[in-house]
């Protein structure tokens, strides 16, 4: 496996950083891809109307925009017509980020701040697509997001809230299930476009199952499986010390033997499999990003479609 580029922050998310990966959009992403595969900007809409892509001639009917009247045929048959034009429907890219505490972790990156740095790009790819563009940020005490706005003000806004509530150093002491952004997801998604969820998708919740499910009904959102290479193998056989990691930051020692680290690295195959058969039964397509991989692997599966 390649490995991820190492000028990247690991344990922080300055506004900064997600501000320049902007310059690898276009820098990575081939002519073809800029301006979007599996997202472009504008999207053809359903209805006839108003619009820029001329698709028809009709003779004309009482009511019909005089302004759209297509005088050399109306000439040649002596008869009224007026052109058609497909409506045009400008499309909306929001990131969705969790920020859990469970996403504090990782071997050679925090899992949130490469969700995080991941998120800024797609939101850059999407503006040079001419999108709109808004971030959603869950974390263990609310869940917060900008509002739809196009341009590189959107995409500034975005990584403004993106950067604002990145708080690692103060982790909660209990989670909010991940199943609390579907609802939000599910009612909007048909109406307002495309949702991409970076996640590790730790603690999902009792009604996590039937809400995807809703929000695969949509067809407007993708996951991203935001893995740690630890979350492949299990520690080598062997003495760890730790720290709690609470207040009295108490240390003890784990040991792992043969028969530990094998149940363990079948539980963590496990919880992969469940997390991947989820997504499968609700139809909403899961993009694994391993954290030390390239940064535009990911982005380059997103735009082609690849799961």
């Amino acid at each position: 496996m390649r490995h991820a580029e190492t000028a990247y922050p690991r344990t922080e998310l300055p506004l900064s950083a997600l501000i320049d990966t902007r310059h690898d959009v276009l820098k990575h992403l081939p002519p073809s891809l800029v301006g979007g595969v599996a997202l472009p900007g504008l999207r053809t809409g359903p209805k006839r109307g108003q619009g820029l892509e001329f698709i028809d001639l009709r003779q004309y009917n009482d009511g019909d925009d005089v302004r759209h009247i297509d005088w050399n045929v109306t000439a040649r048959s002596n008869q009224p017509y007026t052109r058609l034009y497909r409506e045009e429907k400008e499309n909306t890219t929001s990131v969705v980020l969790d920020f859990r505490r469970h996403m504090h972790t990782g071997s050679s990156v925090l899992r949130s701040v490469r969700a995080g740095l991941q998120a800024a790009r797609m939101l850059w790819q999407s503006v040079a697509a001419g999108d709109r563009v808004a971030a959603i940020v869950v974390t263990d005490h609310a869940m917060t997001e900008t509002r739809p706005v196009a341009g590189r003000k959107g995409a500034l806004s975005a990584c403004e809230l993106i950067a604002d509530a990145f708080t690692p150093d103060h982790p909660a002491r209990s989670t909010t299930p991940l199943q609390a952004l579907l609802p939000r997801i599910s009612q909007h998604a048909r109406q307002s476009g495309r949702y991409i969820i970076f996640s590790g998708f730790d603690a999902l919740g009792e009604a996590w199952q039937p809400r995807l499910n809703a929000v695969g009904a949509a067809q407007r959102t993708t996951g991203v499986l935001v893995i740690d290479r630890l979350e492949h193998n299990a520690l080598p056989t062997g003495r760890y010390h730790y720290k709690s990691g609470d207040k009295n930051n108490k240390e003890s020692t784990a040991t792992i033997d043969r028969h530990a680290a094998t149940a363990l690295e079948s539980e963590l195959a496990n919880d992969i499999d469940r997390i991947h058969d989820s997504f499968y039964l609700s139809g909403v397509p899961l993009v694994t990003d391993h954290t030390e991989a390239f940064y535009e692997d990911t982005i380059m599966k997103l735009l082609r479609g690849h799961h």
